[in-house]
């Protein structure tokens, strides 16, 4: 079993993380909520994830999911700033 799989297995017994996972806009967006997943669980996104990489792959909606589930920490204000400039560039003709 992977880290991934173990972790999934962990978080998805409860509701809440569930949806948060499941009803991610896409599949990318879940992709990295599993990484997310794994360092919460393993202190180490491990050799299947890249965060820099996942995380160059979300569109705006995702972006946007993140920020709805992300607690009040200093990643809510990087997330935040993505999506300003996410934004801003969607603006730009």
């Amino acid at each position: 079993m992977t880290l991934g799989e173990k972790a999934l297995d962990q978080y998805l017994k409860n509701e809440s993380w569930k949806e948060y996972y499941e009803k991610a806009p896409s599949d990318a967006c879940k992709r990295c909520i599993e990484g997310e997943f794994v360092r919460s669980l393993f202190q180490d996104y491990g050799s299947e994830y890249d965060k820099d990489k996942l995380e160059a792959t979300l569109d705006l909606e995702d972006w946007r999911w993140l920020y709805k589930w992300c607690g009040n920490n200093p990643r809510k204000g990087l997330i935040a700033e993505k999506i300003a400039e996410l934004e801003a560039a969607a603006k730009q003709p």
